[in-house]
């Protein structure tokens, strides 16, 4: 049953996306981060810098692309994840992420993680909530991921709790609490590079991560 709604749910994304590609034009984008460390939900993955590629096709409120990290530092951290989802007017939005780690054979579908999420944006106040739908990539069915953020200026306050992937213990938890700026590092009169610094910390680890990374 939880599969067959995993699968309605990609086609219904899939086909308001379709929809929308009769009427307007879709645009696809590439794009790439360079990170101090990749630290995601709290937790770091890989000793050093990283480098995040990706590609997106969107049209209207839908979306679909892939997104990966790949440490520079030789320690073989890889991920390569698939997501699409639909933001709706009102700043509410839906969406299904596959998330893979190439050391893996990526033909094996114990060696797939999938998680259905859900965003809201409002004026200052975001809100986000994650769900992992099977037992694969090291995550186990049930595994849940929330966070509220609030935005002042060029600052987004947040914090995040979670179970499974997310805690040391498995167990619910406190795991990412911090802060981010972005800015605009200025190369010449026409060109600029989006730039943001994190400090995060990690109450499930007591773990504390600052992190620099650059948009190009």
């Amino acid at each position: 049953m939880m599969k067959q709604k995993f699968w309605m749910l990609i086609l219904v994304l899939a086909g308001l996306g379709m929809g929308l590609e009769a009427q307007e034009k879709g645009e696809v984008s590439a794009g790439a981060d360079l990170v101090s460390s990749y630290v995601w939900r709290g937790t770091q993955y890989g000793n050093g810098p990283a480098l995040q590629p990706s590609l997106e096709y969107s049209v209207g409120g839908f979306t679909a692309g892939a997104w990966g990290s790949y440490s520079m530092t030789g320690d073989g951290f890889m991920e390569a994840d698939l997501f699409v989802s639909y933001l709706f007017e009102a700043g509410l939005s839906v969406g299904v992420t596959k998330y893979y780690f190439p050391a893996a054979d990526f033909f094996d579908g114990q060696n797939h993680a999938w998680e259905i999420n859900a965003g809201f944006e409002k004026g200052i106040v975001s809100l986000m909530a994650n769900y992992i739908l099977n037992d694969g990539a090291g995550a186990a069915g049930s595994d849940v991921y929330v966070e509220a953020g609030i935005t002042t200026g060029d600052v987004y306050w947040f914090a995040g709790a979670g179970n499974g992937w997310h805690t040391p213990d498995a167990e619910f938890n406190l795991c990412n609490v911090g802060l981010t700026i972005a800015k605009e590092l200025r190369v010449t009169e026409q060109f600029a590079l989006p730039i943001q610094t994190s400090a995060i910390v990690n109450p499930a680890t007591k773990a504390f991560h600052l992190v620099a990374g650059i948009t190009f």
